[in-house]
């Protein structure tokens, strides 16, 4: 998930309240060692000449294999941008935040259908935030506190009917059906859990507990506004907002292991007491940090991407840094340079879905054509996308 611009960023920072709420039960997350793993899950084994490549590489970009380019078909529907997709079946959902709506494509970028309309009425949302494959590869929509499944064709199933308490944050997962998990749930309360775990799988939507320890800055809740969260290998992956440092949970919320970015430019969550003193102050500490921007799945391990906030808008050439862990949060190498950040969308199998951001394709083509070579960077101007509005995806084979 691309991270919120500055200025929306501190204004939800400083104006976030949600109607006052009970506390509710949960797991505390008590000290913890850095790069320590209360995980019983015995580690897979690596493959040495994996391990090879993750060293020696200069930059991201000489591990990831981007296999095609997928041009979204614009003759019917206009796409603003693309701000979250999923593969569901053999199709890809896209939602356009700004449009409001929801698309559906084949895996070669045709154009089938709209799923769902702007209302109040079945089937209909009002403001989707998100959306998401969940469980009997369906299609799972947040929006403004309920999540909206639709299946394969579009065809509206059911809402869900969650407890008054559990307002949905910006992330979710619903990977099995008797774990919905609501990542960042806006509580006033700090000593309620940050994240809520609720049985899907019962009619009623029961509540099962709260995971994560919720921080405080001033007797002011932190904003719920998480930079990335993803479900890798039945793991919640979940990076704290506006810092670098991440924790890892199973699937029933016990804490695996926590690590923070060790880069000189790492933003910190300890760095925001001071940058919420003024609005100066804030943008000097933001624009020059790094903070967690995506987790991407990649030959069995995670890569998890450190961006440079200064790449958006500022005149700055983009970049950032990337760590690459196993799966149970082991370092394999920190700091790799990152020369184009991507968004990670979805993995189905193999198949990872993912797209760069389309200013920086369009302001970078030397840059494009030095981390991939003339063959990749044809295959892209291929797509249309180059120097117009037309959008593309990735699609990157991962086992």
């Amino acid at each position: 998930m691309k991270p919120l611009p500055p200025l929306l960023l501190l204004l939800w920072c400083l104006a976030c309240r949600s109607p006052s709420e009970e506390s509710l039960k949960g797991t505390a997350e008590v000290g913890f060692v850095a790069g320590s793993s209360s995980s019983t899950t015995p580690t897979a084994s690596i493959p040495d000449d994996l391990v090879q490549r993750v060293q020696a590489a200069q930059a991201l970009e000489d591990l990831l294999v981007i296999d095609r380019f997928v041009a979204l078909d614009d003759a019917q529907v206009q796409l603003k941008a693309v701000d979250d997709a999923a593969l569901v079946g053999q199709t890809i959902a896209v939602l356009d935040f700004g449009a409001q709506q929801i698309s559906q494509y084949s895996l070669d970028g045709a154009f089938l259908r709209l799923i769902g309309r702007q209302g109040e009425g079945p089937g209909e949302y009002v403001r989707p935030r998100t959306i998401g494959r969940c469980y009997g590869d369906q299609l799972a929509v947040c929006d403004r506190g309920e999540i909206r499944v639709f299946d394969q064709n579009g065809v509206f199933q059911f809402a869900t009917r969650l407890s008054p308490r559990v307002y949905p944050g910006r992330f979710f997962d619903w990977t099995h059906q008797d774990r919905l998990a609501l990542i960042g749930v806006p509580m006033v309360n700090p000593r309620s859990p940050w994240h809520v775990l609720v049985d899907g799988s019962k009619p009623d939507f029961p509540i099962l507990g709260g995971f994560g320890q919720r921080p405080a800055l001033d007797n002011m809740p932190v904003s719920p506004a998480f930079s990335a969260f993803e479900n890798l290998y039945d793991a919640f992956w979940v990076a704290d907002p506006y810092s670098t440092e991440i924790r890892i949970y199973n699937r029933d919320g016990q804490l695996v292991t926590q690590q923070a970015g060790t880069h000189p430019a790492a933003l910190k969550t300890d760095d925001w007491p001071k940058a919420l003193e003024n609005e100066q102050q804030f943008f000097e500490i933001y624009r020059e940090k790094l903070i967690t921007t995506a987790f991407l799945p990649w030959q069995g391990q995670v890569v998890v991407q450190r961006e440079l906030q200064k790449t958006y808008g500022l005149g700055h050439e983009p970049g950032g840094y990337a760590d690459i862990l196993d799966r149970n949060g082991k370092t394999l190498r920190r700091n790799l340079k990152i020369m184009l950040p991507f968004r990670f969308f979805d993995q189905q199998g193999t198949t990872v879905l993912g797209a760069y951001d389309e200013n920086i394709l369009d302001m970078r083509e030397p840059l494009i054509k030095k981390a991939y070579g003339e063959e990749l960077f044809e295959k892209l101007k291929a797509t249309g996308q180059l120097g117009t509005e037309k959008k593309a995806l990735w699609v990157m084979t991962s086992p």
